[in-house]
């Protein structure tokens, strides 16, 4: 595995227990190439969920701390902690993972996801362009034709970014039969179905 030197960078977990390390010098399994910006522009996003009839919607829970950072980097973060006890020296920690504030922090993590999904593309091709063109940042939001269709999404979607160590959770939808197909502790919470029709929403 190579490393970029001068880079900071984050290791995510692929299939068979492979390890990518990615960050802004650019390196990674099979290669080295600059990691250029990875996020995916809001309206673009916001275009595509509203093209399909059945909305889904979800989240990555902790994202930037399922990214762990290589040791060598560790020291970036390292800070001085001591609780309450003001009269003796502070504690010295690193953070293992990425961290909220860094600039770096969401191209790492996304990078490392993406990496992870392109794995699966001759398993699922739409569902691994879905990942990759259809998050902002850690938020999820696609849209399918039909019933049918968007069980499968939600089905694969899911599925893929747990083997990186992903855990995509908060799911909403508008329809009330793709709900069903949704465990209990995926939903978000206050989710709730009006009625007959084809609608829900997320109590906030």
């Amino acid at each position: 595995m190579a490393i970029a030197q001068g880079a900071v960078t984050g290791v995510a977990v692929g299939r068979s227990g492979s390890y990518w390390a990615v960050g802004r010098g650019g390196s990674n399994r099979g290669g080295s190439r600059p990691t250029t910006d990875q996020l995916t522009s809001m309206p673009s996003v916001l275009f595509k969920f509203r093209q399909g009839v059945v909305g889904l919607t979800a989240d990555i829970e902790d994202m930037f701390y399922r990214v762990r950072v290589n040791k060598t980097d560790a020291s970036a973060r390292r800070f001085l902690w001591r609780g309450m006890k003001r009269n003796c020296d502070p504690q010295v920690y690193e953070m293992s993972g990425l961290i909220f504030r860094a600039s770096c922090s969401p191209s790492i993590a996304q990078e490392a996801r993406n990496k992870n999904a392109t794995e699966y593309f001759d398993l699922y091709p739409e569902a691994v362009q879905a990942i990759i063109d259809k998050h902002y940042v850690d938020d999820y939001l696609d849209s399918c034709d039909c019933v049918d269709e968007a069980i499968n999404r939600f089905q694969q979607v899911h599925r893929i970014p747990e083997n990186g160590n992903f855990k995509i959770c908060k799911w909403v939808t508008n329809s009330p039969k793709v709900l069903e197909f949704i465990p209990e502790e995926l939903r978000a919470h206050g989710t709730q179905s009006l009625g007959d029709t084809e609608n829900s929403t997320e109590r906030i």
